[in-house]
C-alpha cells in the first residue's frame, strides 16, 4: 500500500472515530436541532448541552422567528407559558407549534379560572375540567399569572387571595395530573413604593405604570407571599415552581428556607437575576449548589410579531439585542465577572457579580431539572 493510501485510511479512520464521539457527546431524547459537541472544549461546551428555558410567552404568529432566535442562542426547547386560558384557546396554539415548531416547544395551559365568575357554584368543577382538557390536549404545565393575588377580583371588587378554599379543586386537578405549577406571586419590592426617581425601579414602573401597586389599592406583598407559601405547605402532592427566583429574590435567604422547609417547591431564575446578582456571589453560588435539584433555567423571554420583550421593558427589534440578554445570563451563570452587565438594564441601573456554577450543575440548571419535572424524564 502506497503512503498516500495509508494516510487515507488513517483519515478516514480518525473521521470515524470523531463521529463517533461526538455521537456520544449526544444526549439521547434531545431536541430537533440540540447540538452536539466535545464537551471538553469549553468554547464549544454550551452548545452541545441543550438548554431549555422553561420560561417564555411566544405568541403563535412568531414561532418561526422564535426558532432563529433559539438557534442563535442555543436554547433547545422553550417552554411557553402562555398558550391558552380554556381548552379551546389551547388547543389553537397546540395546532399551530405542533405544525411550525419542530418539536421544540413545551406548551402550557394558564390563568383558566379567571374565564368563570368565582361566585359561580360550578366554578371549581368548570375549573377543574378545563386542565383536565388542556391536559389531554398536550397541556404539560400550569401558569398560575400575578393576577391571582393582585388583579383578579370578586363580584364586590375584593382582590381573591392565591389561597381562597374556592380555588381547592384547581390544585386537587394538578395534584390528580402530576402537572407542575408555575406560579407568579408577588413582584419586586419597589412596586409598593412611591414613583418618583429616588424608586430605583422608576425606569421600569414608568414603562409599566400598572406594575405600581402602593396607594391601598392592592394587598400588601407580605400578604402575597405569605397567601403563596400556604398553598404550597397545605398541597405536598402538587410540584410548585416559584417563577422570577420563587418571587422573592431580593431576600435570598427567605427561598433558601422555603425550599429547605418544602420539597414539592422549586424555583426559576427567570427576569431576576439582575436582583440575585446583587447578592454576595459566593453566598448565592452556595445556594444554587444546594439546590441543584431545585432550580431551573427560565428567561421570560417574550417574542410577538412586533418584536421581542426581553425579560422587562420596551419592545425591541434587534436579534444582536437578543443576544446579549441571553448572553449575559450565561455570563452570570457560567463565569466569575464581577460588576458585569446584567440582562435587562431598565430592571435597574447596576452591575452585577457572576457566580461561576461547576458544570455539572449547569446541566442540571439549563435542562435535566426540566426534563425531570416538566418532561417526567428520570435523573
Amino acid at each position: 500500500m502506497s503512503k498516500r493510501a495509508i494516510r487515507g485510511t488513517y483519515a478516514i479512520a480518525s473521521l470515524a472515530l470523531l463521529a463517533l464521539a461526538l455521537a456520544a457527546c449526544a444526549r439521547p431524547g434531545s431536541p430537533p436541532g440540540a447540538p452536539t459537541a466535545n464537551p471538553d472544549d469549553p468554547a464549544a461546551w454550551r452548545r452541545a448541552v441543550p438548554i431549555f428555558d422553561v420560561h417564555g410567552h411566544i405568541d403563535p404568529d412568531s414561532i418561526e422567528k422564535t426558532l432563529a432566535a433559539m438557534d442563535a442562542n442555543f436554547v433547545a426547547r422553550m417552554v411557553n407559558l402562555t398558550a391558552g386560558e380554556d381548552a379551546a384557546e389551547f388547543a389553537a396554539a397546540k395546532r399551530q407549534f405542533d405544525a411550525r415548531g419542530k418539536g421544540r416547544f413545551v406548551l402550557y395551559v394558564n390563568d383558566v379560572y379567571t374565564k368563570h365568575p368565582i361566585e359561580d357554584p360550578a366554578f371549581g368543577q368548570k375549573v377543574a375540567a378545563t386542565i383536565d382538557e388542556a391536559v389531554r390536549l398536550g397541556a404539560k404545565g400550569l401558569k398560575i399569572s400575578k393576577t391571582l393575588g393582585l388583579f383578579w377580583r370578586d363580584a364586590h371588587g375584593k382582590v381573591i387571595a392565591i389561597d381562597d378554599a374556592r380555588l381547592e379543586p384547581m390544585w386537587k386537578a394538578c395534584a390528580r395530573l402530576g402537572i407542575p405549577v408555575s406560579i407568579h406571586s408577588g413582584d419586586p419590592k419597589a412596586f409598593w413604593l412611591p414613583v418618583d426617581p429616588s424608586n430605583e425601579r422608576f425606569e421600569e414602573l414608568k414603562d409599566h405604570p400598572k406594575w405600581a401597586f402602593g396607594g391601598g389599592e392592592y394587598p400588601a406583598r407580605a400578604d402575597i407571599l405569605s397567601q403563596l407559601e400556604h398553598v404550597v405547605a397545605t398541597h405536598p402532592d402538587v410540584t410548585f415552581v416559584g417563577v422570577h427566583f420563587g418571587n422573592d429574590p431580593e431576600d435570598v435567604d427567605h427561598v433558601a428556607a422555603l425550599l429547605r422547609k418544602y420539597r414539592n417547591y422549586n424555583v426559576d431564575i427567570a427576569a431576576r437575576i439582575p436582583e440575585i446578582g446583587r447578592q454576595d456571589p459566593a453566598k448565592l453560588r452556595a445556594l444554587f449548589v444546594e439546590f441543584q435539584d431545585r432550580i431551573l433555567f427560565g428567561t421570560d423571554f417574550m417574542v410577538f410579531k412586533e418584536g421581542y420583550i426581553l425579560g422587562a421593558g420596551p419592545v425591541v427589534h434587534s436579534e444582536e439585542q437578543v443576544k446579549t440578554f441571553f448572553d449575559a445570563q450565561f455570563r452570570f451563570l457560567e463565569t466569575n465577572a464581577r460588576q458585569m452587565e446584567h440582562p435587562t438594564p431598565i430592571q435597574g441601573r447596576w452591575k452585577i457579580d457572576a457566580i461561576g456554577l461547576p458544570r455539572d450543575v449547569l446541566e442540571k440548571i439549563y435542562f435535566k431539572n426540566a426534563e425531570r419535572i416538566i418532561l417526567k424524564q428520570p435523573r
